[in-house]
């Protein structure tokens, strides 16, 4: 061995890193509402503007109308993720909490940027949009996978 690199004692899946796909969905969505309530409380406490700039969670409805106009069935966490907040209101400064700066799409703008998206034939289907640097462009900023029965199903990219 060299350096201070200390072998794990402990596997991923022990401490609770395994793929989305292989933790139970009520598993999944109850540990990202809980993460998503902490995020709050220190938002509202310490980053007023980005605090106000959380849309309620999207409803039922609104995440019907976005899988029949993506024609993917959302992954579970992304869901979990939606149903407490649908995104930040695009054109405020407290837009862009997410880490590079990007902002966080309402379903409704994320299904919009899906559309133009897959007007383009080079581009992958199955990939939603759900944060970007500008809120006019889909060609900068975050996807997640929601090509079920694929090892990617539900992660997030580039």
């Amino acid at each position: 061995m060299t350096g201070n690199h200390v072998p794990p004692t402990e596997t991923p899946e022990e401490i609770g890193l395994m793929h989305a796909s292989a933790q139970p969905a009520a598993e999944i969505v109850s540990r990202a509402q809980a993460a998503w309530r902490r995020i709050e409380a220190w938002l509202s406490r310490y980053a007023h503007l980005t605090s106000a700039a959380i849309r309620p969670g999207a409803t039922d409805d609104q995440f019907r109308r976005t899988e029949a106009e993506t024609g993917y069935r959302l992954p579970p966490a992304l869901r979990a993720w939606y149903s407490t907040a649908d995104g930040m209101e695009t054109g405020t400064r407290g837009a862009y909490l997410l880490p590079m700066g990007y902002a966080w799409l309402p379903l409704e703008r994320a299904c919009e940027l899906h559309g133009q998206l897959m007007a383009d034939p080079e581009e992958e289907r199955g990939l939603i949009p759900i944060a970007t640097s500008d809120v006019d462009d889909s060609h900068y900023g975050l996807h997640v996978d929601a090509r079920e029965g694929l090892p990617s199903y539900g992660c997030l990219g580039l």
